[in-house]
């Protein structure tokens, strides 16, 4: 084979946090694989267990004024 093929795969993650609360995220991750059918078996019944190791920020977002008519 030349070269290693990647995947993305998307998928819902449902998170519960020390406190109980518990709300679900869609995360994308990149899989090296042969085919999709090999990436997606690597998924199928996956256990994960999750560590922070990076937190960063993406976007601002800001909210526009409203403007009074003249």
């Amino acid at each position: 084979m030349i070269g290693i093929k990647t995947y993305k795969a998307s998928l819902k993650v449902t998170f519960r946090t020390s406190t109980g609360e518990v709300f679900d995220e869609s995360v994308d991750i990149v899989l090296d694989a042969d085919s999709k059918e090999e990436a997606k078996a690597r998924l199928e019944n996956l256990d994960a267990s999750v560590e922070v190791d990076d937190i960063r920020i993406t976007s601002v977002h800001h909210v526009g004024r409203g403007v009074k008519p003249a």
